[in-house]
């Protein structure tokens, strides 16, 4: 399990990373769109993945 939750941690923070390239690239509103989606599917994957260690660092005790 641990290696999935490194895995999400990674992805959500390239994911917010590619969303803040798209973002700030001076663009079309389509770029700039797909940047925010990409954001914000980095951030709920981030955000799974502190729900998802809490709840194995619960288990765990």
């Amino acid at each position: 399990m641990d290696s999935w939750l490194r895995l999400l941690w990674i992805a959500g923070s390239l994911m917010v990373l590619g969303g803040l390239l798209l973002l700030g690239s001076s663009g079309q509103a389509a770029q700039w769109v797909l940047g925010g989606v990409v954001m914000f599917g980095g951030i709920l994957a981030l955000l799974l993945g502190i729900a998802l260690s809490a709840v194995e660092s619960m288990r765990s005790k």
